[in-house]
């Protein structure tokens, strides 16, 4: 016996406007009026369980030339808890590419742990003043975190500054303009020198 199908709603999104309609409040869009001379680029790929822990990273550190980044030095990096065999079949794919380059730049693709880039390229970054380019920002810098502190809400009449002190430790936070969301921020604090 065949049963008749069942009627579902079907729900449609859509963002219209009327033809010829006067524009409310449009606003020119603000744009930097200088850019960077550096940014560095990454984006993390991460384990497919819960956890969503970080297995590795593709990095690009680039320069501001003509009006364009050119990339200066290229990287990929792995998690901390990596074992060896894990660790060398990255080494092995790295070293059988050519990392996309200027010319007279370096173009062996440069190996490291987690730690190691945080302490080291992505630490010279900030230092630099480098924009940081995440293709999900908020994600991928929290899974280079090793811990971070509970987001607070921000109301639509506040404004914070997040402290961009170089010496002392650095603040990393994405705000929103909506008042019924929360910021999340990480701040990083670079390992003492190991004596």
């Amino acid at each position: 016996m065949k049963l008749p199908p069942e009627l579902a709603p079907v729900f449609v999104r859509a963002h219209t406007r009327v033809k010829h309609a006067r524009p409310r409040g449009e606003r020119e869009p603000s744009h930097p009026t200088t850019w960077a001379n550096f940014a560095l680029v990454f984006d993390c790929e991460t384990t497919t369980d819960l956890r969503q822990d970080l297995t590795f990273l593709w990095w690009r550190f680039c320069e501001l030339k003509e009006g364009g980044y050119v990339c200066q030095r290229e990287g990929v990096v792995y998690a901390d808890t990596f074992d060896a065999a894990s660790i060398n079949v990255i080494q092995t794919l790295a070293s059988g590419k050519r990392a996309h380059v200027e010319d007279g730049c370096p173009e062996d693709i440069l190996v490291q742990s987690r730690t190691t880039f945080v302490d080291g390229e992505f630490w010279n970054a900030l230092r630099m003043g480098a924009v940081i380019v995440a293709f999900n920002a908020p994600f991928d810098l929290s899974r280079l975190a090793l811990e971070f502190p509970k987001a607070q809400p921000i109301r639509s009449t506040e404004s914070r500054e997040a402290s961009q002190t170089l010496e002392e430790p650095w603040a990393i936070a994405s705000r929103s303009r909506c008042p019924d969301r929360t910021t999340l921020s990480a701040t990083y604090r670079p390992r003492p020198a190991s004596a």
